[in-house]
């Protein structure tokens, strides 16, 4: 178990490899509490593993650089294959491919008043602030996302050769999406025209917001094959139009609950229009720091 308070983590970088801050693996425990981490390469605080569990507090993360290479990881905050972490008052700013993410196995982060900003999108530039994938789990409240890159929020699977896992929820709550930049989302054919979502939702997978803000995307929300529910939310400034849903039945619904629509190019729902849904490699396994002898 590791404790950590009050204290700064500067430009960590690789020795054979690794390079992340903070590492909670194999049932490990870390707890943060008042810290600021700057610079690292591939994970600014990661829980990797089922038993492990990594808690913030009043924590900020900043310049998080992906594995020179093969520019892998680039994660703020992270939990892997069936790890926890637990967020309140984190601020990640200038991550390289997601600000906040929980990942396969039943991975779960519970997060509270935080703040994503300027996710500069590595490889072929997506990267959203805050995402749940592959039967991964987010449950958020008060969060706000700027700048992210390709979509605000998303929870959707990552495509494989052989198959995808579906399954990965994200719930949220008093939710600020604002300037989401147009990027590819297919980082595997890389030819879909660049696209800006302010909140995604994939196949078979569910996103439900409660009190949700959305500006200034191309698209307020993209639904394609799952469930999305918004419950008295706001989507405003959209360069294309309101929203836009595909395949949607009693399986897969769109529920829209006191949604207000306001100076969007287009009010309207669009129904069964061909836009590229997210089509994102796998991430490389985060690797596990590796001393020379």
């Amino acid at each position: 178990s590791l404790e950590f308070r009050d204290g700064v983590i500067v430009d960590t970088r690789p020795a054979l490899r690794g390079g992340s801050a903070v590492i909670a693996a194999l049932g490990g425990a870390a707890t943060l509490e008042r810290t600021v981490i700057h610079g690292a390469v591939e994970n600014g605080a990661v829980a990797l593993g089922a038993g492990a569990s990594l808690t913030l507090r009043d924590v900020a993360v900043r310049d998080i650089a992906p594995r020179p290479r093969d520019q892998g990881g680039g994660w703020g905050i992270a939990a892997f294959h069936g790890a926890r972490v637990v967020g309140d008052g984190v601020l990640v700013e200038r991550a390289s491919r997601a600000g906040v993410i929980a990942y396969a196995d039943d991975a779960r982060v519970e997060l509270r008043d935080a703040i994503i900003t300027d996710v500069r999108g590595a490889g072929t530039g997506f990267g959203a602030g805050l995402m749940a994938i592959d039967r991964a789990h987010v449950v958020a409240a008060r969060i706000a996302v700027r700048g992210a890159r390709g979509a605000g929020v998303a929870s959707t699977a990552y495509s494989r050769a052989d198959a995808s896992v579906y399954g990965a929820t994200l719930r949220a709550s008093d939710l600020f999406v604002r300037g989401v930049r147009a990027s590819s989302v297919d980082d595997i054919a890389g030819q879909a025209p660049p696209v800006a979502y302010g909140v995604s939702v994939g196949r078979d997978c569910a996103l439900d917001l409660e009190r949700a803000t959305v500006l200034d995307a191309d698209w307020g929300f993209f639904h394609s094959a799952a469930s999305l529910t918004l419950r008295r939310a706001l989507v405003a400034r959209q360069r294309r139009g309101a929203g836009a849903a595909s395949l949607v039945d009693a399986r897969h619904p769109l529920r829209l609950e006191d949604l207000s629509l306001r100076e969007n190019a287009s009010n309207d729902i669009a129904r069964d229009i061909d836009l590229p849904s997210l089509r994102l490699e796998p991430p490389p396994e985060p690797e596990l720091p590796r001393l020379s002898d």
